[in-house]
C-alpha cells in the first residue's frame, strides 16, 4: 500500500511537467506566428525595392554635343531606354542652385517639357527598346548637372539614376 500511495502522490507532479510542457511548446508556436507576422510583411517590403535593381543602367542620358547641350534659355536632354517593358516612364532632375523634376510618361502632356522639333501642347513619347528621344525643357541658366530617374511599372521611383555633369553649348 505504501507503494501505491506513493505513485498517486507523483501523478499531480507528472501532469503538471506535461501541462508546463505543451503550455511552452504553444507558447514557442504563438510567438513564431506573431514572429513571421511581423518578419514576412517586413522581407516582402524589402524584396519589393529589388525592382529597381533591374532598372539600374534601363535609362540613361545621351551624352551627345548635339543633342544633350543647352541652347538660349532652353535644355535639350537626349534619353536612351535599353529596356522599354521595365519602366513606365522617368524623371530628368536638372541640378544647379535649384534643382526642378519633370517627369515624362508615354502619352503625357507637359507645359514644361516638349519633344524635341515638337511643341508643348504635343504628348510625350517614351523611347522604345534600345530607343532614344530628345526632350527639350526651358532653363534660363546652364544646369550644373543632369540626373534621370526610372520609374517602374508600378509608379515608384528608383533612387538609382544616370547623371551627366558636364553641360555643353548647342552647336
Amino acid at each position: 500500500m505504501d507503494l501505491l500511495f506513493n505513485m498517486n502522490s507523483y501523478t499531480p507532479k507528472a501532469q503538471s511537467a506535461i501541462v508546463s510542457s505543451v503550455l511552452l511548446i504553444l507558447l514557442v508556436v504563438v510567438l513564431t506566428f506573431i514572429i513571421i507576422g511581423f518578419v514576412v510583411p517586413f522581407v516582402k517590403n524589402q524584396l519589393a525595392g529589388t525592382d529597381c535593381f533591374s532598372a539600374v543602367d534601363v535609362v540613361s542620358i545621351t551624352n551627345s554635343d548635339q543633342y544633350t547641350c543647352y541652347t538660349a534659355n532652353e535644355m535639350r536632354v537626349q534619353v536612351h531606354v535599353s529596356e522599354a517593358e521595365l519602366i513606365s516612364g522617368f524623371s530628368i532632375e536638372m541640378g544647379g542652385a535649384s534643382t526642378k523634376a519633370y517627369a515624362i510618361t508615354n502619352g503625357s502632356a507637359n507645359a514644361q517639357v516638349k519633344m524635341f522639333g515638337g511643341d508643348y501642347n504635343q504628348p510625350l513619347q517614351l523611347p522604345g527598346k534600345n530607343e532614344e528621344r530628345t526632350y527639350v525643357i526651358p532653363s534660363p541658366t546652364i544646369p550644373d548637372s543632369l540626373r534621370v530617374y526610372p520609374r517602374l511599372k508600378d509608379g515608384r521611383m528608383c533612387d538609382s539614376f544616370e547623371e551627366v555633369n558636364t553641360i555643353v553649348p548647342c552647336p
